[in-house]
């Protein structure tokens, strides 16, 4: 079982080109709504080790293939915040949850003892 933090940004912004005095008279014309939350993993992995040895040189090796698979939550609640400073009613509930799986592919290797 894993635990993490995770967020979610959105950048809202005005796309046209305003005058100097435009944005002296109306300065709210771009806004960043994030939320953070909590995470939560609940996971089961499997590795296999492919065994090659190379008994002339005295050393051991091979490959190993892995598979992990899981699945991540957000227990709780989450609220946004407009530009990381005001909090914000009514906003959507978003919860980050759902299935996920790994594949790992590497090697390994050691030296004999003598």
């Amino acid at each position: 079982m894993g635990c993490w933090g995770g967020a979610l940004g959105i950048k809202i912004a005005e796309r046209s080109v305003p005058t100097f005095e435009d944005v002296l008279a109306s300065p709210g014309r771009s806004s960043s709504l994030s939320m953070g939350m909590f995470l939560m993993d609940a996971s089961i992995e499997a590795n296999y080790r492919i065994d090659v040895a190379n008994e002339e040189e005295g050393r051991r090796g091979g490959f190993l293939v892995g598979l992990q698979v899981g699945y991540a939550f957000a227990p709780g609640e989450t609220s946004w915040r407009l530009d990381e400073i005001n909090g914000v009613a009514a906003g959507p509930q978003f919860q980050i949850e759902g299935l996920h799986v790994r594949v790992s592919l590497g090697g390994w290797g050691e030296e004999e003892p003598e």
